[in-house]
């Protein structure tokens, strides 16, 4: 839901030529026409600013031209598109591999007046655009390049509490978490270490002493059952890579996936397969130190839920991320709610925990039956 936040930050993808908003979560399906209108007030600021630069060069050397330097343009209340433009815009020095603000202009027309600059450096391995315009008690800014990821242009709007811009409402977060269903109160019902096969991937205990025999029955079952566990939310994981790409998958992005109610390893699932931060309702795809592939999926009838946390190779932060049981060392975390019990197994190399949390009373679905809800 919209927020009272002052700003707000979106990131699109290019397609054809236009920006284009990705949807990650159904919660930005939910929000499409926000989006959509941000794609929009983005591709024009864009629009705007290289079309007024490429205008102003056209007037190098002429007579509304205050500056007589040849790449160099100065215009005073210069008549342009029905009202005035005032300011300068310098050529890029060809070759010149660095960031260079090439204009500056305040614009008017029907009283309204526009400060408008952009900076480019065409010239870098990638190319850097910065554009920032403010009008009627809005701020933009829209970056490509340089620390923005490959392919994505970044686009913040902010606004004051007296802004009478019609795209002010853009200065309002859409983003939100995902609904993902707590099934139940839990206590850890047990827990241990086991081994793993590093060929197969299976987990099993194996006794090494005749103390480790005591409780062995045990941890064989731990492992049995973190074997069935991870075997699960694989099969999920495997039908969402299955689907990408798909007229099922919402989410356009190679390599991310977004489903609605798709059957997925015998069972119809809403969920999406992403990057981490995702999970918080956070789908800019801003740059993020230490993300990783994040899979969360619900079964259709709710009361079944999937996720995997894939840190394999990543230099995540188990403090700032708060992966269950997490160390630096995880490979992957699986977590499978299937209403009756919630187990979670993080593996890693020739080792693996599970964790095993019974129901400590009836279920939250179970309770709204009761209560007719």
């Amino acid at each position: 839901m919209p927020s009272n936040n002052s700003y707000a930050n979106y990131t699109f993808r290019s397609n054809n030529g236009r920006l284009q908003h990705q949807a990650r979560t159904l919660n930005d399906l939910a929000h499409k026409e926000h989006f959509g209108e941000a794609e929009e007030a983005a591709q024009a600021l864009k629009d705007q600013a290289l079309d007024t630069y490429f205008d102003m060069l056209v007037l190098d050397n002429s007579e509304s031209d205050l500056n007589g330097r040849p790449g160099e343009v100065l215009v005073k209340n210069h008549p342009y598109e029905g009202g005035e433009i005032s300011g300068r815009a310098v050529r890029h020095p060809e070759g010149n591999a660095m960031p260079l603000e090439v204009m500056e202009v305040q614009k008017s027309r029907d009283g309204e007046k526009a400060g408008l600059s952009l900076t480019l450096d065409p010239y870098d391995e990638k190319p850097y655009l910065a554009v920032n315009r403010k009008s009627e008690g809005v701020s933009e800014s829209l970056t490509q390049g340089s620390y923005v990821r490959d392919g994505v242009t970044e686009y913040t709007v902010r606004a004051d509490c007296h802004a009478t811009s019609p795209i002010r409402h853009l200065a309002h977060e859409p983003y939100a978490k995902d609904h993902f269903p707590v099934l139940g109160p839990r206590r850890k019902e047990s827990e241990g270490q086991v081994a793993r096969d590093t060929e197969t991937g299976e987990l099993r205990y194996e006794p090494r002493t005749l103390g480790d025999l005591k409780g062995s029955e045990e941890l064989q079952t731990l492992a049995k059952t973190g074997n069935g566990t991870v075997e699960t939310v694989e099969a999920v994981l495997e039908g969402f890579q299955q689907l990408d790409g798909t007229d099922a998958d919402q989410n356009p992005k190679e390599g991310e996936v977004l489903l609605q109610n798709e059957l997925v390893a015998g069972r119809r699932v809403t969920g999406f397969l992403s990057e981490f931060q995702v999970k918080n309702g956070d789908t800019s795809e801003r740059s993020v130190g230490g993300t990783f592939p994040f899979l969360q999926a619900v079964a259709e009838d709710g009361e079944e839920t999937f996720q995997a946390y894939l840190t394999k190779d990543s230099d995540y932060s188990m403090h700032d991320h708060h992966i269950p049981g997490s160390v630096h060392s995880t490979e992957a975390t699986y977590r499978h709610d299937d209403g009756e019990s919630l187990v979670e197994v993080s593996v890693n190399g020739a080792g693996g925990e599970v964790r095993v949390y019974s129901p400590e009373g009836p279920t939250f679905a179970e309770l709204d039956r009761r209560a007719g809800r």
